[in-house]
């Protein structure tokens, strides 16, 4: 409603190097990523939401077969399961953040502008620091 206050909109949050780096290295060489990236992360600002569209991955891998990426042709099950662990894990430990977890199952929020309404009328409302899940579904 203010046309003169700051604010910024992302699909990258910092911490997602994180997640990934668990999942990609081995034991040692995360430690010491995750080490190094305390250090960074302490100085970097936090948003005043962390939004995470949560998609069954039956519907993810779909989706990177619709997109035909050759560099995501090889992405299986189990490594997508591992990487949303990975997120639930860190979101559930996360203690200052105000999270929302929208659970979005298929829904086509590209093509349907009522499922787009609906995901901006959620990301629009007052969270409580912690986890607030919702569903589109």
């Amino acid at each position: 409603p203010d046309l003169f206050s700051s604010f910024t909109i992302s699909d990258y949050f910092v911490l997602k190097s994180l997640i990934f780096a668990q999942v990609n290295l081995e034991q040692d060489e995360y430690e010491l990523y995750k080490r190094v990236f305390h250090l960074i992360y302490r100085q970097i600002p936090k948003p005043d939401l962390l939004v995470y569209l949560h998609r069954p991955t039956e519907v993810l891998l779909q989706n990177i077969q619709q997109r035909g990426r050759h560099y995501e042709h090889d992405i299986e099950e189990r490594y997508l399961n591992e990487i949303q662990e990975s997120y639930f894990n860190y979101l559930k430990q996360e203690k200052e953040l105000r999270i929302l977890i929208l659970e979005v199952g298929d829904a086509d929020f590209l093509e349907s502008n009522e499922k787009y309404k609906t995901i901006t009328a959620e990301i629009k409302r007052e969270y409580p620091v912690g986890i607030t899940v919702s569903s589109l579904t």
